[in-house]
This record gives structure tokens, C-alpha cells and sequence, in this order.
């Protein structure tokens, strides 16, 4: 492909995570020519550092306790252990076949993949990046899906502690963690940390945990992970971070007062950020709030032929982003579909996993 070059196509889709790939491969089923372009890895954050990945650790993890608990059954284990290597060795395969099954999707549905940043630069062209080249892509819609990345807050000290991205990677178990955060992500990870052997403790500025789902949830989870080990601070604030000789101290103020909580590893986990900087929004004055790209129940912004999807959009879960990608594309391409929120099922993965739908 020789730099500046324009590609025509009826869709462009921007990002290849659940919703965008989804999205593609809608195009292509409904009769048009798709173009897809990804920066990093197909398959997004859902496939690449978040929900397989701590699915494989959760599993893991759930096996290892219940081997350990293996005499409650009347079966005699001598010692079970953790293999972090082996653990670490079995995600990676995971993700790399996932990613391979995704890639062999697209080709077998003639989607066009090409490698890069994509870029509005007007409702029907995207400018792409290349590693070594620049190029141009023209069609009939642009469909963004390009995704979220972990929210930093700006409390004093943050520099010391890392985001739920760092724990699919870690070498080895910590010996004290505390999550920021008492959302799915941090009651997952804590969850697998725990089993792993690390003292835990999940600070949550709200009044329970799982803030966004019913309160009674929130309640029995606190109870459920307190009598496990974990420790659980609701109502409570984190006002800073520091560290000195590799040791982490986290002070929080709650209904005891203010505490300092000492740990191996601090990790945020409030929530997350759009990734829709300089992807063209601006200058096409593509609605957004707080970075959030506004849509409505057919996925398109306020700017004809342009829509998005998933995360950027405000959608959260992966499944919600292949529905969405696909509603996208059907009205991309001429057809008219909606996307009803209010129906979607949630699950969050603790033991015993939590699942709801509807609106409360």
C-alpha cells in the first residue's frame, strides 16, 4: 500500500475490539465492502488485558481454592499450589488463540484489515497511520469503536499504583494489595488475589459495593468476601498515596476516622475513560460529554453517516458492544435496527457470581 493512497469502501469501522470486529462483520453479511482498522491487537481490551484474561485468572484461581478445600468432599489432596508461570502461560495462549480465531472471522467474512490510527477527517473519511505509512480511506459511514482505558483519578500520590491493565501481567503475588475501587474490577481481581494468597483489601468511596447495582447486591458481596478474608471499607475516601522503601501507604478517611493501610501493591480500579482523543471529534463537532460520544438508539452521533459504539459511547460490557456494533452497521448500510439498553443481562464474576438484568 504506497502512502497516500485512498481506499474506497462502503464502511469503515475504527477500532477491533467486540463492537468493531462485530460491526465488520455485519457489514460484510449485509453485501458491502469493510475496512478495518486497529492500532494495537484485534480483539480489543475485552480479548487483550481485560475481561478473558481475568476470566482465565478467575478460573484459575477458583480451581486452586476449591482443591484446597478439596477434604470438605471427602477427597485428600496433598498440597495444592500455585504455578503463577503456568497460570501466566495458559492466559497468553488463551488470548492468542482468541485473537487468531478472530483474525481467521474476519478473512473468512472478507473483511479488509489494515494496521494503524484511524482518524476522522471528515463524516466520510479516515485518515490512517501507519507504522510507515499514511493513507486515506473513503466510504459511506464510519463506524468508532475504539474503545476505553482504565480511569486515573487525581489523588495525591496515584503515580505510586498501577491500574487494573497491570494484573494479567504480574510475575509474582504481592503480599498486601489495595483496590481502589469497589466496582467488577476490583471485586474480581480481588477475588483472584485472594486466592492467590495476597492480603486484601477493596476501599469503596460508596456506601456498598457494586455501586451501580442494587443495594441488597452490594450488602450480601460485603459480607460474602468479608468472611473469605478480604477486607471491605465502604463510605470510605482515599486521600492519598505515598511510598517509601518499596512499602505503599494509603491513607483513607471513613467512619473509623483516618486510617493508613500499608501494601505491596495499590491498584485503581474506579471505572474508565473514553479513548477518544484525536480521532477527529472536534473537528467534525461530534456531540460528546466528558468525552463520551453521544448516540442515539440506532448508534449514530449527531453527525450524518458517523456512529460509534461500545466503550466510547458509554456502553461498558463487551456484549453490549457487539450488539451495538451490529445495530451500527445494519443502519450504516441502509437497514433500520434499534439497540435497547434496558434488556441487557450483566454478570460480574466473583464466587458466587452476581448477575442481573433490567432496570433495578
Amino acid at each position: 500500500m504506497a502512502s497516500g493512497e485512498v481506499l474506497k469502501a462502503d464502511l469503515t469501522v475504527i477500532g477491533g475490539g467486540p463492537g468493531g470486529y462485530t460491526a465488520a462483520i455485519k457489514g460484510t453479511q449485509l453485501g458491502g465492502d469493510v475496512i478495518l482498522v486497529e492500532e494495537e491487537k484485534l480483539g480489543g481490551v475485552c480479548v487483550n488485558v481485560g475481561c478473558i484474561p481475568s476470566k482465565v485468572l478467575l478460573h484459575s484461581t477458583a480451581v486452586l481454592s476449591q482443591v484446597r478445600g478439596a477434604d470438605v468432599f471427602g477427597v485428600k489432596v496433598r498440597e495444592a499450589s500455585l504455578d503463577l508461570n503456568g497460570l501466566m502461560a495458559r492466559k497468553k495462549a488463551v488470548i492468542n488463540g482468541m485473537v487468531e480465531e478472530i483474525e481467521a472471522l474476519l478473512k473468512k467474512h472478507g473483511v479488509r484489515v489494515v494496521s494503524g490510527r484511524g482518524r476522522l477527517t471528515s463524516p466520510r473519511t479516515v485518515e490512517v497511520e501507519g507504522q510507515e505509512k499514511r493513507f486515506k480511506i473513503e466510504s459511506r459511514a464510519v463506524i468508532i469503536a475504539t474503545g476505553s482505558r482504565p480511569a486515573v483519578p487525581s489523588i495525591p500520590g496515584v503515580e505510586y499504583a498501577v491500574t487494573t491493565a497491570y494484573l494479567p501481567e504480574i510475575t509474582e503475588v504481592p503480599g498486601r494489595v489495595v483496590f481502589i475501587g469497589g466496582g467488577p474490577e476490583g471485586v474480581e481481581f480481588g477475588t483472584v488475589l485472594r486466592d492467590m494468597g495476597a492480603e486484601v483489601t477493596v476501599v469503596e468511596v460508596l456506601d456498598t459495593l457494586l455501586p451501580l447495582e442494587d443495594q441488597d447486591i452490594g450488602v450480601l458481596l460485603e459480607e460474602i468476601l468479608s468472611a473469605s478474608g478480604v477486607e471491605v471499607k465502604v463510605k470510605t475516601t482515599v486521600q492519598s498515596i505515598s511510598e517509601s522503601g518499596g512499602v505503599k501507604t494509603v491513607s483513607i478517611q471513613g467512619a473509623a476516622g483516618e486510617e493508613r493501610l500499608k501494601a505491596d501493591l495499590v491498584v485503581v480500579a474506579m471505572g474508565r475513560r473514553p479513548n477518544s482523543e484525536n480521532i477527529g471529534l472536534d473537528a467534525l463537532s461530534v456531540a460528546a460529554e466528558d468525552g463520551w460520544i453521544v448516540v442515539d438508539e440506532h448508534m449514530a452521533t449527531n453527525v450524518k453517516s458517523v456512529y460509534a459504539v461500545g466503550d466510547v459511547g458509554g456502553g461498558g460490557l463487551a456484549h453490549v458492544a457487539s450488539a451495538q456494533g451490529a445495530v451500527a452497521a445494519e443502519n450504516a448500510l441502509g437497514s433500520e435496527s434499534i439497540y435497547d439498553g434496558r434488556v441487557v443481562p450483566r454478570c460480574i464474576y466473583t464466587r458466587p457470581q452476581v448477575a442481573a438484568v433490567g432496570l433495578t
